[in-house]
């Protein structure tokens, strides 16, 4: 069963226990003696074994809301954080807004064999100050609502989001497996190694950055009509070596915002489409150590801009499939190499 025990002979100096050392550690012990840690929450959906539930491996709580709520009493912030553990797959709507929840499952990992957590993921911080704000998620496949988002990291206190090996599932006409809109100052979200899948129509993204910073690191795509990513005019969006796999317009379009891309390849197969489109005036984009593979079709580009507007292209160690698109809107897009010296 996994049970934790405690060594009740020498302690850390050698010598036996004392009798006060040894009741000590007797008061960790719960009803099934099991090791009750203070910062571990687990969660058994619909567990309904105790009345009311301590929060144990043995004696879990039946929703994820009941082990926050748990915590929070506890008192747990970023700087003493709480465990939220999932033992099964649920289907539950969480949010979060208590800085230093992390939430987890108990095995696999978040991209082969791991809990399914079917619903959205809220992110939105209580506190105004940014160090209190901190929320990880990690070893997890969220299979979001229709027309809902995977993960929302969203208000207006400054939060930072630290994620890693999740696999998230979207679908609908609108929605995204991250939608980011914190307008908080400083606010960053991080994934690090993920796979999200989009499967829908219409103006729909895996990952959409409206404010704030988003770094994403080992990421693959995948989808049906799915365009990637969307940079608002108010994000940073910088992607390290991924897999970008879209069948939309554009595997990603920039809104006015910041994209940086390296060492990844951006994928497009559907006709008269577009690698990276800049859709308003200001997007900057910086790409290096990127290989391009874009449908040949003429109508279609590696970079594109949209008529009318002027946006900058940044970049460096470029490379394009055989046959692949090699174009750019030259009218709206001024391209310019990296300098490769300091001066």
């Amino acid at each position: 069963m996994g049970i934790t025990t405690r060594q009740f002979g020498p302690n850390a100096k050698g010598s036996r226990l004392t009798t006060a050392e040894m009741d000590e550690n007797f008061n960790y012990l719960n009803d099934y003696g099991v090791i009750a840690t203070t910062n571990e929450y687990y969660v058994l959906a619909g567990f309904s074994g105790d009345s009311p539930s301590d929060g144990s491996k043995a004696s879990p709580y039946p929703t994820i809301a009941a082990a926050i709520s748990a915590a929070d009493a506890d008192g747990h912030s970023a700087t003493n954080p709480a465990f939220i553990i999932l033992l099964s797959n649920i289907a539950e709507d969480v949010t979060i807004s208590t800085g230093g929840i992390w939430l987890t499952s108990d095995y696999g990992t978040g991209t082969q064999g791991s809990v399914t957590l079917s619903g959205s993921i809220t992110i939105n911080g209580d506190d105004n100050r940014l160090s209190a704000n901190h929320f990880s998620i990690s070893n997890l496949r969220i299979v979001a609502p229709i027309d809902s988002p995977g993960v929302l990291f969203t208000g207006t206190n400054p939060q930072r989001l630290y994620m890693r090996d999740l696999w998230i599932d979207a679908s609908g006409t609108t929605g995204s497996c991250i939608y980011a809109d914190n307008t908080g100052t400083g606010s960053v979200c991080h994934l690090n190694t993920g796979h999200l899948t989009h499967s829908g129509s219409g103006d729909v993204y895996c990952f959409d950055a409206e404010y704030g910073g988003m770094y994403l690191t080992d990421i693959e795509t995948s989808g049906s009509n799915v365009q990637v990513a969307k940079v608002g005019s108010g994000a940073t969006l910088t992607l390290d070596s991924s897999e970008i796999d879209a069948t939309g317009e554009a595997a990603i379009e920039v809104y006015g915002g910041i994209l940086v891309v390296t060492r990844s390849t951006i994928n497009n197969t559907k006709a008269r489409s577009h690698g990276i489109a800049c859709k308003t005036s200001g997007s900057v984009v910086t790409i290096g150590d990127c290989l391009f593979n874009i449908h040949p079709d003429a109508a279609g580009k590696a970079v594109f801009g949209e008529p009318g507007t002027s946006s900058n292209l940044y970049y460096q160690y470029i490379a394009f499939f055989p046959d692949s698109n090699r174009g750019i809107s030259a009218g709206t897009i001024t391209a310019v190499p990296l300098e490769t010296t300091f001066v």
